[in-house]
């Protein structure tokens, strides 16, 4: 199961993709029964009785916040990370950490930078986007602005 869960204070993502995932999270959902529930015992079982399994895990996510679903789900080993807003990711420590965050030449303007690196490094921004029509003369041979 991979799979988005709101909370009382925004959603997180889960990932029990196995098994033994699977019985760590119905532990920490306090449902440590649906490990040996012939409808959930395995992934192909859940995948069948999806729909009862998701209803009921949502359900219970609702009823703590972000912080507390994830300090639960790292105590039982099970992957769980919170789905940030834009502004969210962009005040993160490790997106300034990383690169992420980067001036764009000629403006008083930083943008989130490309989420990939090339020999460990980051592309750069390297231009500013053009003015309409700003590159007409270059590329149309008319004047700015002009078709």
């Amino acid at each position: 199961m991979f799979q988005a869960f709101e909370t009382k204070t925004g959603p997180i993502v889960v990932a029990a993709g196995n098994d033994r995932l699977f019985a760590a999270l119905a532990r920490a959902l306090d449902r440590p029964e649906w490990a040996t529930d012939p409808r959930f015992r395995t992934n192909a079982l859940r995948v069948e009785h999806k729909d009862a399994l998701i209803t009921e895990i949502e359900a219970i996510m609702r009823t703590r916040t972000n912080d507390e679903w994830l300090d639960r789900l790292t105590e039982a080993g099970v992957p769980g990370a919170p789905i940030h807003t834009l502004p969210e990711a962009l005040a993160q420590p490790q997106t300034a950490a990383i690169g992420m965050i980067q001036p764009v030449p000629g403006l008083d303007l930083e943008l989130m930078g490309l989420p990939v690196t090339f020999d460990g490094r980051r592309p750069s921004i390297r231009a500013r986007a053009p003015d309409l029509g700003e590159h007409n003369q270059e590329i149309l041979g008319t004047g700015r602005g002009a078709p």
